[in-house]
This record gives C-alpha cells, sequence and structure tokens, in this order.
C-alpha cells in the first residue's frame, strides 16, 4: 500500500524562478493572437525592442568596452533591417523575413541571457521567449 505523498514546494519555486517565461509567453500568445502578422506595427515593434538593448547598455555602463557597443549596433541594424526590408516585400516573402527578425532576435536575447550582460537576465529572458512565439506565429501565418 502506498502513501499519499504532501506536496513539495519544489513546483511553487521553479515558477517563481521563471517568472520571466511565463510572462514571455503572455507576451507572446497574446501578440501571436492580436494577429502576427506584417504590419508597420510588429515590423517597428520589433525595431523598438532590439533599440531597448542600446539604452540598457549605456545605462547600466556596459559600453565601455568598445567592441561590446559595436556588437550592440550591429545586432540593432540587422533586426532593423529585416524588419524594414519586410515592409518593403510582397507577400509570402515578407513574412518570412519578418519572421526571421523575431526569431533572430530571440537568438540574440538568449546570448544575452547566457552572458548575463547588457540587459537584465529577466529581460532577455522574457524576450527570448516572446520573440520566439511571435516568429513562429508570424511563420504560421504564412
Amino acid at each position: 500500500m502506498t502513501t499519499p505523498t504532501t506536496p513539495t514546494r519544489t513546483g511553487l519555486i521553479t515558477l517563481r524562478h521563471r517568472w520571466p517565461t511565463v510572462v514571455g509567453i503572455a507576451l507572446g500568445v497574446g501578440i501571436w493572437a492580436s494577429g502576427a502578422e506584417v504590419t508597420t506595427g510588429v515590423a517597428f515593434g520589433t525595431i523598438g525592442m532590439a533599440s531597448l538593448y542600446l539604452v540598457f547598455g549605456v545605462f547600466r555602463g556596459e559600453f565601455s568596452e568598445f567592441r561590446i557597443a559595436l556588437l550592440e549596433v550591429a545586432g540593432v541594424a540587422a533586426v532593423a533591417g529585416l524588419a524594414a526590408l519586410s515592409l518593403a516585400l510582397e507577400a509570402p516573402a515578407d513574412a518570412y523575413v519578418l519572421g526571421a527578425a523575431w526569431i533572430g532576435h530571440s537568438g540574440w536575447d538568449f546570448a544575452h541571457h547566457r552572458a548575463n550582460r547588457v540587459v537584465p537576465r529577466s529581460y532577455a529572458e522574457i524576450c527570448f521567449v516572446m520573440d520566439a512565439i511571435v516568429g513562429i506565429g508570424v511563420l504560421v501565418t504564412v
């Protein structure tokens, strides 16, 4: 005969530490459900989110190393370039490019999360989860 086990706090502790993932899922699903397609708003949102890394980097003093500042500017330029290109293309190519921008930014976010540089880890975690969901959502709508 087995005895019932008492619930542990492990699940709650794990959830407490993964709150950015939960927020990222909620935001990503919300954006996807509201119409993750190629629009000016979604494209400029992509550019705005990437640009926030520059703001964080300046305020956190992360750009004292020139190579870090250069890498951040290059990352923003790459994401902004893809988002802008998506607005110039016809369907379905526009969705492929915008989806790639969001998914690429998700990888960028993940790298920042792992390195624990430029932006707070919680922000990077929210973003890499959200961006992956939105990028996949854009590609699924093709």
